[in-house]
């Protein structure tokens, strides 16, 4: 099961915003998060065959971290 760890503050749905989320069953700093956000345009950064890229505002990113 997956549990959200971070919104967009701004956002005000409570389901389909820019957040961070963790598997509960899996929890800790080894743990794999999915990031939800908006495609960044092509060419934006580089990237491997089969990754994608995503823009996310960094408060997101920056409250994962101070938990």
């Amino acid at each position: 099961m997956w549990k959200r760890i971070s919104v967009d503050d701004f956002c005000k749905d409570t389901r389909t915003c820019q957040s961070v989320w963790e598997d509960d069953e899996h929890p800790g700093e080894s743990a794999d998060v999915v990031v939800v956000g908006i495609p960044a345009e092509p060419g934006t950064v580089p990237l491997a065959p089969g990754e994608i890229a995503i823009r996310v505002r960094r408060q997101v990113i920056t409250d994962v971290r101070a938990r």
